[in-house]
């Protein structure tokens, strides 16, 4: 009895509310929050479904927490793209805020990562498909690999960075990736909404120009990853941090550069556009010499702007979806058939009120 009421649902969703200062109410077939209250479904008393209510909570209260949802939604207003480039950092801004004061979080979300790539729910972006779902699949395993630390995603972020290569011009990369390095240091949802602007406003600069030099611009970029730390040669943090913390206050990636596991997806190329014979190169989607070895590469950097155009005329549907609304999805449909979640009712004490009373206070 004790290890049921311990461990109810409501009891522990809204323990958990209190803990990180938000309102949870539990039931219905829904999970959804509207700025102050955070609302998940009454769902099967199993680990897996429980795994995936805490880590929706406490992304969801970290929004709660962290989010200004008027200066969020009005610059959303400005189209499809511009909201989705500010879902993808917002998330990781407050996802990390959150992560000083419950560090524990930080293992609550990886499971339910852990779950969506399990399940395919969650996977790098493939080169056919839309440049838009693309550009965001890329920006969200990046930025939780390497601002996070979320090593689970490790994988997904080294193909989704080989597809970006793939299908965007190498000069637009190489400044997109001197923007995510600023993500560390936003502190407001204004900041975020500033940052998402700049990026589009580098994605009309890039599909409006050519590329300078024939094949992209070197601006001098020896690229750094979004934790602020240059790639080595050897694949090593330019620190040697191993512990769970960075130097920079980032979550440390085991020792290993987050470029190396697909956060850089240029690498030391970015340095030497014209080195090589062109076939690895991030450049040798310019050259036409390669559409017979590589069918799914953009041959010409005319195709390459043309993604970059396509990415600003994008519509809602043609972004990659916000991945914890597929998780509140995924909660609902796993709801319980009730609407009603009830807790045991009260019954009348026989025994002494007084010894019962000092019990509960030792």
């Amino acid at each position: 009895m004790y290890y049921t009421l311990r461990n109810a649902l409501p009891i522990v969703a809204a323990a958990l509310g209190r803990k990180f200062g938000v309102e949870v109410g539990v039931g219905g077939h829904e999970a959804h929050t509207d700025g102050r209250h955070i609302q998940i479904p009454a769902f099967p008393d199993d680990p897996d479904s429980r795994d995936l209510a805490w880590g929706y909570l406490a992304h969801e209260a970290a929004h709660v927490r962290y989010t200004d949802f008027g200066v969020y939604g009005e610059a959303a207003r400005e189209g499809a793209i511009q909201e989705t480039l500010q879902n993808r950092i917002e998330d990781v801004r407050i996802e990390r805020a959150l992560a000083c004061p419950y560090p524990g979080t930080r293992a609550t979300i990886a499971t339910v990562l852990r779950r969506m790539l399990a399940e395919g729910r969650l996977s790098a972006p493939e080169p056919t498909d839309h440049p838009a779902q693309v550009l965001a699949g890329y920006l969200l395993l990046a930025l939780r690999h390497e601002v996070l630390g979320q090593d689970v995603l490790a994988a997904e972020a080294r193909e989704a960075g080989e597809t970006l290569r793939q299908v965007f011009p190498a000069a637009f990369i190489a400044r997109l990736r001197a923007l995510m390095g600023e993500v560390p240091g936003l502190t407001s949802t204004a900041d975020t909404v500033d940052l998402a602007r700049r990026i589009r406003r580098l994605i009309e600069e890039e599909a409006k120009y050519p590329p300078r030099n024939g094949s992209g611009r070197t601006d001098g970029s020896d690229e750094q990853n979004p934790t602020g730390q240059s790639s080595g040669a050897d694949g090593e943090q330019g620190d040697g941090a191993s512990s769970e913390e960075g130097s920079a206050g980032q979550p440390a990636t085991d020792g290993q550069d987050p470029e190396a596991n697909g956060g850089d997806p240029q690498g030391s190329a970015s340095a030497q556009p014209d080195a090589g014979d062109g076939k690895d190169s991030p450049d040798a989607t310019d050259s036409g010499d390669n559409d017979g070895d590589v069918p799914t590469r953009r041959a010409h950097g005319s195709d390459q702007r043309d993604a970059l155009a396509a990415v600003l005329s994008a519509g809602a549907g043609d972004c990659a979806g916000d991945l914890f609304a597929e998780v509140g999805k995924l909660l609902g449909t796993e709801a319980c058939a009730t609407n009603a979640v009830r807790l045991p009712l009260p019954e009348d004490y026989a025994g002494n009120a007084l010894a019962g009373m000092r019990l509960m206070a030792t």
